[in-house]
């Protein structure tokens, strides 16, 4: 099936080499550590960030893990997903990513007390062994194997957090970012136009929208929410980034992202 972590990750588009020569970065950046409240996210960014933290030196790791499936198993818990690296410098306000990468698997936690910690790392390999290491992961979870093979898994979703986790990270920090950005792509801003940033409740599975001051200007409810707390096998659904003009869609992903609702916030 798949193996044990390795040192070949699947690359990120757009980051790590040949940054233009008239971007000057700064280093002087602390350390990520994750104070979202998911337990099961503290854990693995912790185990990566010792695994793979320091290969950037001098530059912030900030992990991306994407979660599509929990599982109980006897005395351990099984988290499948997608596990995205970013390593940035600074430039002015904006994070500048010199390096990313990514990888696709299961990883095996077990419980110590009130926390996680991750005891192995099954990776898909990569070429024509992916596919059937997925399959063989999954088991008889065909869903699940298709979710790790859709764009919205392994991109949207995965940039919907990198910005909510560098948000986090600048406000837990006292840093003045506002966007971050790939090589040969403009900047990403965190906060959109009108000060606001849609904002998932893993827990109870919801969107909402808060303001710049962290103030929900679209209160988190089942009305915006997804068809379960943890991704398997169903539909996701977001909220798109909010306009100029203050409407916003709430969204289904699928082929043709189905909008159920646009809204406009006060």
């Amino acid at each position: 099936m798949g193996e044990k972590e390795s040192e070949t990750e699947e690359p990120t588009a757009g980051v790590g080499e040949n940054l233009p020569a008239d971007v000057e970065l700064s280093s002087a950046l602390p350390k990520y550590t994750y104070t979202g409240g998911n337990p099961y996210i503290e854990a693995i960014s912790a185990y990566f960030a010792e695994e793979r933290g320091e290969k950037e030196a001098g530059a912030v790791y900030i992990p991306v893990p994407v979660i599509l499936k929990v599982e109980e198993s006897g005395d351990e818990t099984l988290v499948y997903g997608c596990f995205w690296d970013f390593w940035y410098e600074k430039e002015d306000k904006n994070l500048f990513c010199i390096n990313g990468s990514g990888s696709t698997g299961r990883l095996h936690l077990e419980r110590e007390q009130d926390s996680y910690k991750v005891t192995a790392f099954e990776r898909a390999r990569d070429g024509g062994d992916f596919s059937e290491d997925l399959k063989a992961m999954c088991g008889e979870d065909r869903a699940l194997y298709e979710e790790f093979l859709t764009k919205e898994t392994r991109e949207d979703r995965r940039d919907e957090l990198r910005r909510e986790f560098i948000n986090r990270y600048a406000e837990d920090n006292g840093l003045e970012i506002e966007s971050y950005q790939d090589f040969g792509w403009e900047p990403v801003l965190l906060s959109e136009d009108d000060g606001t940033v849609a904002m998932f409740d893993a827990e109870g599975g919801q969107w909402g929208i808060i303001d710049t001051d962290g103030n929900y200007v679209v209160e988190p409810s089942e009305k915006y929410a997804n068809p379960g707390a943890i991704y398997h096998g169903e539909r996701k659904r977001y909220f798109s980034e909010v306009r100029k003009d203050k409407t916003v869609d709430f969204l289904e992903s699928g082929e043709n992202h189905t909008i159920i609702e646009t809204i406009r916030i006060p």
